[in-house]
């Protein structure tokens, strides 16, 4: 098992909390009561996975592990499997379908809801998930045992007081182990020393000039106007008692 705890695996152990948490509270809502979940190690009595042969085609599916296939899109992508051994997913099926205690042997119909419930945890992981990467959507379908050799591995086990033992085996392809890291949405760090010095020092000068003093002088347009006896007058005052000035025809100056 790949300890998720262990250096370059942080995200990795950040993922699986998730579905830790989900688990536990799609578990307790179905329920009706705690189910505590937690990372945990492997079962001794199913440490070796139930895979099935090369020449058991035809055989009966009851004493098979079930295995679930998960494919991430979005910001992140790749692979996840879930090995849920013949017991735990007996007693997951019972848990989802509200039957009471029975055996342990698997049927299409009882893998059926093993898968239902799965998905629905997955849409809570998908929700959880959110704070940290940006989107995860989540496809999940029965599937045989990956063929790719595992980044990150581990177990998910029920905790003390749990209504049901359950363990389930988790393992992330090598892609999305790799593509947890920079998908993540990292908070914005915070400037340098040496940045926020420059930043004071930008300020400072600019600070300067908004105070700066300027002698400045302003030049208005001049006019010209013609020496036509019509528009002699045009800037004297006119005789009437406004006050105004009579403003010469346009045709009459011309702006320097």
């Amino acid at each position: 098992m790949t300890n998720p705890t262990a250096p370059g695996q942080e995200q990795a152990a950040r993922f699986i909390q998730i579905w830790v948490e989900s688990l536990a509270s799609v578990l307790g809502q179905i329920a009706a009561q705690p189910f505590p979940m937690q990372m945990g190690e492997a079962p001794a009595e199913v440490a070796t996975p139930s895979e099935p042969e090369s020449g058991d085609k035809g055989k009966d599916k009851k004493d098979e592990d079930v295995y679930i296939t998960i494919t991430a899109s979005g910001s992140v992508r790749g692979e996840m499997s879930l090995r849920i051994p013949q017991a735990s997913a007996a007693a997951l099926a019972r848990i989802f379908m509200g039957e009471g205690a029975g055996g342990t042997e698997l049927t299409d119909e009882t893998r059926a809801a093993v898968e239902e419930l799965l998905r629905q945890v997955a849409g809570h992981v998908s929700t959880g998930a959110k704070s940290i990467w940006k989107e995860l959507p989540l496809n999940l379908a029965l599937a045989q045992a990956p063929t790719w050799p595992p980044a990150a591995d581990g177990w998910i086990r029920s905790g003390a007081g749990a209504p049901a033992e359950i363990a389930i085996e988790w393992r992330l392809s090598a892609a999305l182990n790799a593509s947890l890291v920079p998908a993540q949405q990292e908070p914005k760090t915070s400037s340098s020393p040496a940045e926020n010095l420059t930043a004071a020092s930008d300020r400072a000068r600019l600070g300067f000039f908004m105070d700066l003093e300027l002698d400045v002088t302003l030049r208005f347009g001049a006019a010209t106007f013609c020496s036509e006896t019509s528009c002699s007058s045009a800037l004297g005052r006119s005789s009437n008692s406004t006050g105004r000035y009579k403003i010469p025809p346009t045709c009459c100056w011309t702006e320097n």
